[in-house]
């Protein structure tokens, strides 16, 4: 599965990342508990996904809030 492949392959990963169109952050959650990624940015459109997904997630998934960070906005309009 695509989980076990980047679990498998976390050591690739490092520093800062942003998940462009995060929905409720599935992915953005689980590298934050990556000991070689010092900073996550979920970002995506809706707010709707983040608000409903994110807490199902949040409780199962248990992120590290200290390098997690949503982000409301459109990947095609970045600052």
């Amino acid at each position: 599965t695509l989980r076990k492949m980047f679990e498998e392959r976390s050591d690739i990963f490092r520093g800062k990342c942003i998940e462009l169109g995060s929905g409720a952050g599935y992915f953005s959650i689980a590298m934050s508990r990556w000991k070689l990624i010092d900073k996550v940015v979920a970002l995506d459109v809706s707010l709707t996904s983040i608000y409903w997904g994110g807490p199902v997630l949040w409780e199962k998934l248990n992120p590290d809030w200290k390098k997690l960070t949503y982000m409301i906005g459109d990947m095609n309009d970045l600052h």
